[in-house]
């Protein structure tokens, strides 16, 4: 009876791991996607408030994703996109800043008080504190002179944000 349940347990948690996390779409299939159908139709299908599978794509990283997640913030005219993007690049920033130090404040939305640092709304002290560290450590190792402004500018509003932690305790 107990191998049963611990059975069914198993299956159960594999069926539900497996439909509630689909995969990861490839950069390829994505850049394809845009050129055939455009922002608007990437943005609502691969990078939207519910399914968002692209989001994860972006935050790994690698230049022609930040390149992607950056394009489609200037294009696809979807505010939830946007903001799940703008969240994306600063998750990638922590993995290779050199890919997107290059985009920091080109735009409004690419303020250095947005993609520099992945901030939750609400989340623990501890997690952004965490956050912090990741960041710093991260964008400080970047050496590229062409990146310095970029990279003065990310520090910049990370330590005003680890300072106004110190204040919120």
């Amino acid at each position: 009876m107990t191998r049963i349940f611990a059975l069914i347990s198993a299956a159960a948690l594999l069926t539900g791991a497996s439909g509630a996390q689909a995969a990861t779409p490839k950069l390829a299939a994505l850049q394809a996607e845009l050129a055939a159908k455009g922002p608007a139709y990437l943005a609502s299908h691969e990078f939207n408030c519910d399914t968002g599978r692209g989001y994860k794509l972006v935050a790994g990283g690698t230049p022609g994703a930040v390149a992607l997640g950056a394009q489609l913030i200037k294009t696809s005219g979807s505010a939830c996109a946007a903001e799940g993007l703008i969240q994306s690049l600063a998750q990638a920033m922590q993995k290779n800043p050199s890919a997107v130090l290059p985009y920091v404040d080109t735009g409004d939305q690419f303020s250095h008080d947005l993609i520099c640092l992945p901030l939750g709304i609400e989340e623990p002290v501890a997690v952004t504190k965490a956050n912090v560290a990741k960041s710093t450590q991260a964008i400080s190792a970047v050496t590229d002179p062409k990146l310095a402004v970029q990279r003065a500018a990310c520090l910049a509003s990370i330590a005003q944000t680890s300072a106004n932690l110190g204040k919120a305790q």
